[in-house]
């Protein structure tokens, strides 16, 4: 009784770990961001409208030309390497978007000597908005550059400001209208010490034998921002025919995203000619021993029954003893 319940218990929690597993491939991401995720915050249409991957960028330097890197409001530290690496990748031809509205990008900025940086202070409109303030519609384009050709408006969520502080190469693409003020004391409110617009939101810089874009609002490409404006045609013009590559490295992962890679990669791994074969020899070997054991136990137990039937007066612990005494002689 005791060994079938443990088979009970053992199965059932083998069957709620792939339950889990299996469930954390359905569930969509919630991560911001994130390609898979289709909510507000995902990034989901931005991965159905350009020929884009979210990954770990390996070997730039291979095409820099035909590449373009997005780095989007990174959360981890960027080292010393990977900022060298980011500027011979765009010295080479390749061009670099970054966009964040935090000041995270600032330390790549002032690495490549790009001469702006960001202002980490929201940017409201009370005038040119999207349901409030705080999404401002930017409207004053730069008519004269690939990248904004046919834009006329360009939703932004949140948005902050890019400082110029050297004017060498360096191309306004967009910025926000003279209604637009900088909340610097995060009331909502236009207060007589905050700094009115216009304020830069997107720039872009020849760099080597690239460019570089900065814009100061990562969220410019999310699903509830793409769909407003002209951003998805900015989008377009901005990866055109070439590989765009997101960073997904540079953020934090939820749980569920963890236990969804590692689900993901393990699959893929079992599912190798070599590996996949070992485990069904397995399997099946396993299973053989099991049924075989417990047919054996079965016989075992029909034999007793049957000397039981023709002798019930017979003291059955007694012949179990005896029985169990015999197969220790036979083994």
């Amino acid at each position: 009784m005791l060994e079938s319940y443990t088979k009970t218990i053992a199965l059932a929690a083998v069957a709620s770990i792939i339950a889990v597993l299996a469930l954390s491939i359905i569930m969509p991401s919630s991560d911001d961001y994130m390609p898979d995720n289709p909510y507000w915050n995902g990034q989901n249409v931005f991965a159905k409208t350009v020929n884009v991957t979210f990954t770990e960028p390996k070997n730039l330097l291979l095409e820099p030309e035909n590449t373009i890197l997005f780095i989007i409001s990174p959360e981890k530290n960027i080292t010393e390497d990977y900022t060298l690496t980011l500027k011979n990748f765009v010295e080479s031809g390749g061009t670099l978007v970054l966009m964040d509205e935090t000041g995270k990008i600032n330390p790549i900025l002032e690495e490549l000597d790009v001469g702006v940086k960001v202002e980490p202070y929201p940017i409201m409109d009370p005038l040119y908005y999207y349901r409030s303030w705080n999404l401002p519609k930017v409207t004053n384009i730069n008519p004269t550059t690939p990248i904004t050709k046919n834009i006329t408006i360009i939703a932004t969520d949140v948005p902050a400001a890019i400082k110029i502080e050297g004017m060498q190469n360096i191309k306004i693409l967009a910025y926000t209208s003279y209604f637009s003020y900088m909340d610097l004391d995060g009331d909502g409110q236009p207060s007589k010490d905050d700094p009115v617009g216009p304020f830069p939101v997107i720039v872009e810089k020849s760099y080597g034998d690239g460019k570089i874009i900065v814009a100061s609002d990562s969220s410019l490409f999310i699903n509830s921002i793409i769909v407003l404006g002209d951003n998805k045609i900015l989008l377009k013009n901005i990866v055109g025919e070439k590989n765009a590559i997101v960073d997904s490295s540079l953020w934090n992962p939820s749980a569920h995203s963890r236990l969804k890679t590692f689900t993901e990669q393990a699959y893929n791994m079992i599912s190798a000619p070599e590996i996949k074969y070992t485990l069904v020899a397995c399997v099946a070997t396993i299973t053989y021993i099991t049924v075989r054991k417990e047919k054996i136990e079965e016989e075992k137990a029909d034999e007793l029954q049957q000397v039981l039937e023709k002798h019930p007066e017979w003291n059955q612990q007694l012949l179990k003893t005896l029985k169990e005494a015999r197969e220790n002689v036979i083994q």
